[in-house]
């Protein structure tokens, strides 16, 4: 691969912007783990019932792999920390244009409404189908109790992530979004940090964040990841790597071969995530692995399409194929709206389908692609009319 020297970067990066191709993508990696979480959580649907005959066993094995999908969202807050850095990477006085209030109001505008729409529509569902009202000896038991006031109020004002009883009440992916919500209000914390420490001690600085939950609760808090906090700093740093015009970001992208670092760090992820390490696990500081994985990935894809003279990376031309974009597009809404759509459609499925193979079949070739149509159409009416112009070029959310 051949990259600019060091010498010719340009001074900002608003001289190359207009000839920068699309972020495409940031897209591409977001959509691939949105579709491995929909596939992992449809899996669950007929794996973890109790009440029906289990999978054949060497289905079950082949396809153990997916319930480690949780892990995908460790990618989704990196991309997190990598897009909300974007703006601010070459800022003189390192803050977000248009000062903290517009911050938060951006922020609050192109997470919340698409956020509440899917609550609404989770608790309509639930209201309306008894089946979802009540344990039942299924994966969806970890959404119950959802209709009494306490669950309802903790996500209206998203602080389910601090509640064991709310945690995945309503919609069990939504706890990702209350811990999201409340890394967006500590990232003037972060900026401040590289403001005055430097950039290298916000990642020690995110990790310490992360770790006081844990500390000052004495443990009662320690079934929410708040050490996504830590996470969100490894994109932060990745994306000032980068595009930062700083002499050190500059050297490290022409220097490290960032491809090899990436493929290095894949198996040492699966170890990570697939063996236990005592207090390691237990306070999922193993999620670094995979989470500088993605760090990794995201600076080689950006060093080989805005850097690179020849722009031929393969890897980069498959993240942005044309399907992959677009689903990636509108991954947030796919993320909100798909496993209280999977349980209802299981639920059916379980009262008709008696053979719990033909049921993991329906549920992956018939409901996940209908659910991903479903997703698309609820981004265009809740989630692309409060996205700003820069958003819907290089989306800034987690899904």
């Amino acid at each position: 691969m051949t990259t600019l020297p060091i010498t010719e970067m340009p001074k900002d990066l608003s001289e190359q912007r207009s000839n920068r191709p699309r972020l495409g993508y940031l897209d591409g990696i977001r959509a691939l783990a949105a579709l491995f979480i929909l596939f992992d959580h449809a899996f669950r649907q007929v794996e973890f019932d109790k009440n029906a005959s289990a999978l054949a066993p060497w289905i079950a094995k082949s396809f153990d792999f997916l319930n480690y999908g949780t892990t995908l969202v460790v990618v989704f807050i990196v991309l997190s920390g990598f897009c909300l850095m974007l703006p601010v990477a070459n800022t003189p006085d390192r803050k977000p244009r248009g000062g903290w209030k517009e911050y938060f109001f951006r922020r609050a505008k192109r997470i919340l409404p698409p956020y509440y729409a899917a609550l609404l529509m989770s608790l309509i569902l639930i209201f309306l189908t008894p089946g979802l009202q009540e344990p039942t000896g299924r994966a969806w038991d970890t959404a119950v109790p959802a209709l009494s006031p306490y669950p309802i109020v903790a996500h209206l004002f998203l602080f389910h992530d601090f509640t064991a009883r709310c945690f995945t009440s309503i919609d069990p992916p939504m706890w990702s979004i209350a811990i999201e919500w409340h890394i967006y209000l500590l990232f003037p914390v972060l900026l401040f940090t590289w403001r005055k420490l430097g950039i290298l001690m916000v990642v020690p600085v995110g990790m310490f964040l992360g770790y006081l939950p844990h500390r000052l609760s004495h443990g009662l808090l320690d079934f929410a990841p708040f050490h996504y906090i830590g996470l969100f700093t490894v994109g932060m740093v990745a994306c000032w790597i980068s595009f930062s015009n700083a002499l050190g970001a500059a050297r490290l992208r022409a220097s490290v071969p960032w491809l090899w670092v990436t493929a290095l760090l894949v198996p040492q992820s699966i170890f990570a995530i697939t063996h236990r390490f005592g207090f390691l696990s237990r306070l999922r500081f193993t999620d670094y692995v995979p989470a500088l994985g993605t760090g990794s990935l995201l600076i080689y894809c950006t060093v080989a399409s805005h850097w690179d003279t020849n722009r031929n990376s393969y890897l980069v031309r498959l993240l942005e194929a044309p399907w992959i974009v677009s689903i990636g597009q509108f991954s947030y809404s796919l993320y909100l709206i798909h496993y209280p759509l999977q349980a209802l459609v299981y639920l059916g499925l379980f009262r008709f389908v008696p053979s719990p193979e033909l049921r993991l079949c329906i549920m992956w070739f018939l409901c996940c692609p209908i659910i991903v149509g479903l997703a698309n159409y609820f981004h265009l009416i809740f989630e692309k009319p409060f996205m700003s112009a820069s958003a819907k070029q290089v989306h800034t959310n987690h899904s």
